[in-house]
């Protein structure tokens, strides 16, 4: 199985990338939200991977977010969902959105994304309301379901950090440290300025 690519980002498009890895290049299929968080081409990049075998053919998936995966693999695990109807539910809402409205039952929400329809929406909440939770790296700011101005701009943080040239993971790591030392609330550039010193 293979589960993580580091190497250099060749091409960046809407739906798929190509990364080559020691002289190899491997297509690798991205949801809208990992696509939006993607380096320039060229850079260095570490991403996530999913490894799809049916039949013949095989298929890479890759996510810049684990926990995109993570939510990625409960939906193949959902009778009637495949890996691209996964990623076309990915590409329609935000992780942590997805989390609340399955955990709150919100079938509204979960139907106005497309290819998206009322038993469907129905069989997202029965399988996964038990298995899904809030995005790791928020629930130490807000045990809430709706997201808060805080999640929004740790977001942000992580975001702008990744843009800068660091991967996921450093990102989330010099965050939380940041939010652990931080007592008063702090602007998105004044934890970007401090996350920048663990990185």
């Amino acid at each position: 199985m293979i589960t993580r690519i580091r190497g250099k980002l060749l091409h960046a498009g809407l739906t798929s990338i190509v990364v080559d890895v020691g002289g190899v290049g491997y297509e690798i299929l991205i949801s809208l939200a990992t696509h939006s968080m993607l380096p320039r081409e060229g850079a260095e990049i570490e991403i996530f991977t999913h490894l799809h075998h049916k039949d013949d053919t095989m298929m890479l998936f890759g996510f810049v977010m684990e926990e995109e995966r993570e939510v990625f693999r409960m939906l193949i695990g959902v009778s009637g969902i495949g890996p691209k109807g996964a990623m076309r539910i990915l590409s329609g809402i935000s992780v942590d959105d997805f989390k609340a409205a399955v955990a709150r039952g919100d079938e509204k929400l979960l139907k106005s994304i497309s290819g998206i329809g009322p038993k469907t929406a129905s069989r997202l909440i029965v399988e996964l309301k038990e298995r899904i939770g809030l995005v790791p790296a928020y629930e130490a700011l807000s045990r809430e379901l709706e997201p808060t101005e805080e999640q929004k701009q740790l977001r942000d943080a992580v975001l702008a950090l990744i843009k800068l040239g660091y991967n996921q993971a450093a990102a989330h790591k010099a965050l939380k440290r940041v939010l652990e030392e931080t007592e008063a609330k702090a602007s998105l550039e004044e934890l970007v300025k401090r996350a920048l010193k663990y990185v």
